[in-house]
């Protein structure tokens, strides 16, 4: 009897009920590019075999998937970082018109450059996210984002030290130590090294690489499957010790800034930050859970961690320069003649130590950095110094 020959795609399996055979399709990684072979070739790694539905009879390439820049949450995140940078634009051009405001002057110019600086890095990092897996990209991912984190919560930190300083100190009138701007952008830089270090630390440990896995889809085994590529940072031991270092720092800035937050009852410059660190937070604690909760989804991981240094940049954004962008360039004349007022009377003390407080207020601001040339009123008339 002559048996008939098996297709391409095909091979010929023995069985004892039948002296041809039976013609088996060869299917997953494997193959079959002659007639009646007898058994099936194996293709490459991230090769797909002979499949019915695609008609192929060789290997193929395995399509392959990350977040890319057309996908619905990359276009949402890429415009909120859009926004976002427009804004510090803004920001930007506000303080560099105003730049000799008092209310500029007192918010502490130096540190606020650098959280700029650390603001336009996040939102700059949601470009990245959604930029194609390579090793460059991941190098940038895994450096990236604690540079800027760390940038804007160190300044948030050693910015609201300063403040807590200057108003707590009630018993003398010279000027505090280390609370000149060259100390503030050390102090603030230290805080940034010592995330570099773990993060150093963390890339000597395991070089940043890009990973390629295999997605199979269970529902159809003849569907092609998908190769889903991700950065591979580092192992969770060494990002532990990157969050826990940030959550120290937001806890200490809003530990100072809850002291600060009725020292003296009408500095709105504490109030500003214990709302940021605030939200900060609450977004800092959404992004951690929802980081581990989606350890299966890893292509989508990347819009988790860009959704909240977006969060984080746009809280800090709006809270520590939204109200000194809107008195600067509105209420500017207010400024010059009730900044001091607004700034440093508390208001159950006015009254009965009228004295020590212009005394008091006057050393407060000169602290804070509004020179002498700058007339203010306090309690009544108006006072140069």
């Amino acid at each position: 009897t002559q048996c008939g020959r098996c297709s391409l795609g095909e091979y010929r399996r023995t069985v004892a009920s039948s002296c041809c055979g039976v013609c088996d399709p060869c299917l997953g990684r494997n193959f079959s590019d002659e007639p009646s072979a007898t058994s099936c070739q194996t293709c490459p790694m991230f090769m797909w075999g002979n499949n019915p539905t695609e008609g192929s009879s060789d290997c193929v390439p395995i399509p392959k998937t990350y977040l890319k820049f057309n996908h619905p949450w990359s276009v949402v995140l890429m415009v909120l970082a859009i926004l976002g940078l427009l804004g510090v634009s803004v920001v930007t051009i506000a303080f560099a018109v105003h730049w000799n405001a008092p209310v500029v002057k007192a918010s502490g110019r130096e540190q606020m450059v650098l959280l700029l600086i650390g603001i336009t890095l996040s939102f700059i990092m949601a470009f990245v996210y959604m930029s194609p897996p390579v090793l460059g990209v991941c190098i940038v991912q895994c450096i990236g984002i604690w540079l800027a984190l760390s940038l804007m919560f160190g300044a948030l930190l050693v910015k609201i030290v300063r403040v807590a300083r200057i108003f707590f100190n009630k018993t003398t009138l010279t000027h505090l130590k280390f609370t000149q701007p060259y100390y503030q952008i050390f102090f603030t830089l230290l805080l940034v090294l010592g995330q570099m270090i773990i993060v150093a630390g963390a890339i000597a440990y395991q070089v940043p690489s890009v990973h390629r896995d295999i997605r199979l889809h269970s529902e159809d085994n003849n569907r092609l499957p998908e190769v889903v590529i991700t950065c591979d940072i580092y192992p969770i031991e060494f990002i532990i010790p990157s969050i826990v270092y940030e959550s120290v720092i937001i806890i200490l800035s809003t530990f100072f800034g809850v002291l600060s937050f009725r020292y003296p009852g009408n500095f709105n410059e504490a109030k500003d930050i214990s709302f940021c660190t605030f939200a900060v937070l609450v977004i800092w604690v959404a992004f951690i859970m929802t980081y581990f909760a989606t350890r299966s989804a890893q292509e989508f991981r990347n819009a988790i961690i860009s959704l909240g240094i977006l969060m984080t940049a746009v809280a800090v954004l709006l809270t520590i320069f939204g109200r000194k962008v809107f008195i600067a360039v509105f209420h500017h004349e207010k400024v010059v003649d009730n900044f001091a007022t607004e700034c440093v009377l508390s208001q159950g003390n006015v009254l009965n130590n009228a004295s020590r407080v212009k005394a008091s207020s006057l050393t407060s601001l000169q602290n804070l950095g509004v020179k002498k040339s700058s007339k203010v009123k306090v309690n009544g008339p108006t006072t140069s110094f």
